[in-house]
């Protein structure tokens, strides 16, 4: 276990090298030698591994437990938190004033790899953060994270507490990715992304910068080449998983392309809002033998911040931009000048994503939301350039810089290519 730990910790580094002959390693074991603490590792979870690793086996660690807190000492087990796989509590803290924490009771047989994970990814700011071990008189394995006061990203979409605009979902998208970037990077695959997964700690349904979510439940979670056995493919969502996963008998070939593909569906089931991908009320071997007959989910509608003829007004078409832009005006009229985008109805979605994304960058077009309209265009809102694109105003002659002017100009677009 403590050599699995290491090799985790290392971003799937071999132990003692893959150059190594089984003789040498042996030999290298056989004189005490020990592998070195891996960089980044956690300092709580270096003591752990290091608890595995002593020559007399009496002296190893039973258990990964060791205690930090004790019921009923450090901290008060409260009311069954609903959404939460029935094994999360409310809880407070007794003496020391800390942030809101819930106790959670894991699975005797997997607490102590997946408690592994919680406390070798705890330092990233959109994974849950989780203090230690509490110790109780029934020794149940109790693990005891930060409290989400929103609870879970699904059942806060399901009933109708949050309707996030576009532009607050690709924030929340951004934020679950970068917790799989950083997970990817240590060598893992969490295995079980979807909305119930994700927890809700500040949420503004206007306002992107007010939103803070967290990735959570790592009991499925492994390093990239730990294969998963059989009788974990029922714990593996069918709504969620990769196809490649749906029609493996082992689950050997689970991946971070697996949990690209799940953080699809993830995405799409946010952006349904009180949706269940396939349906709340089907089957899982009727999701299954859909999945495996190649259906697909169906594009989510668009949601819209504004209205034609409510919101703004269209005007006149824009020459030399593709004939898909028109000038617009606000209602009741007020700054800053905005345009109308006319997009193609096979690639809207996509395009549109990349707006949102970069949308907070000074050096690029600042897009607004997309616009409601009687003719089911997908309309997007933008601001307006007054003098237009740069290719028109320079072959006009109604532009004509200094070399100093065209270095300014280069460099600020440089600058936006670099964040993208």
């Amino acid at each position: 276990m403590g050599v699995l730990m290491w090799e985790a910790c290392s971003q799937g580094e071999v132990p003692y090298g893959v150059d190594k002959s089984e003789s040498d390693i042996r030999r290298r074991k056989s004189n005490g030698e020990k592998l070195t603490m891996p960089n980044g590792c956690n300092k709580q979870l270096w003591e752990i591994i290091e608890g595995c690793w002593y020559i007399t086996a009496e002296l190893r660690h039973k258990s990964l437990e060791t205690y930090e807190y004790q019921l009923d000492v450090n901290v008060i087990q409260k009311n069954p938190l609903n959404g939460l796989n029935g094994r999360s509590y409310e809880a407070d803290w007794i003496s020391k004033r800390e942030s809101p924490i819930t106790l959670m009771i894991m699975n005797k047989e997997t607490s102590e790899r997946e408690a592994s994970w919680y406390l070798m990814l705890n330092s990233h700011s959109h994974i849950i953060h989780t203090y230690g071990f509490v110790e109780n008189n029934d020794q149940l394995p109790m693990l005891l994270p930060e409290h989400a006061i929103h609870g879970n990203l699904q059942i806060f979409l399901q009933q109708n507490h949050f309707q996030p605009s576009n532009k607050v979902l690709i924030t929340i998208f951004l934020q679950i990715l970068n917790a799989m970037i950083y997970i990817t990077n240590q060598g893992v695959v969490h295995g079980n992304l979807c909305c119930s997964n994700v927890l809700v700690f500040r949420m503004n349904p206007t306002n992107s910068l007010e939103n803070l979510v967290k990735l959570t439940d790592f009991s499925m979670a492994r390093t990239k080449d730990y294969p998963y056995v059989d009788n974990e493919l029922t714990a593996i969502s069918v709504r969620y998983c990769a196809p490649e996963n749906l029609k493996s008998t082992d689950q050997s070939n689970y991946s971070e392309a697996a949990d690209v593909y799940s953080l699809r569906v993830l995405m799409w089931e946010a952006c349904s809002h009180d949706k269940v991908p396939y349906g709340s009320d089907t089957s899982i071997d009727d999701i299954r033998q859909r999945r495996l007959n190649d259906e697909q989910l169906l594009q989510p509608n668009e949601t819209y911040e504004y209205q034609l003829d409510v919101n703004v007004i269209k005007k006149n078409s824009l020459n030399g931009l593709h004939g898909r832009f028109y000038e617009a005006d606000w209602i009741p009229n007020r700054e800053p000048p905005i345009i109308l985008m006319i997009m193609n109805k096979e690639t809207s979605e996509r395009e549109a994503s990349w707006y949102l994304m970069l949308n907070s960058h000074s050096h690029i077009i600042h897009t607004y939301g997309f616009v409601e309209n009687n003719d089911q265009l997908p309309m997007l809102l933008q601001e307006r350039a007054i003098h237009g694109n740069l290719q028109i105003l320079l072959q006009r002659k109604r532009f004509q810089p200094l070399n100093k002017v065209l270095i300014t100009i280069s460099l600020r677009i440089l600058d936006a290519m670099i964040y993208t």
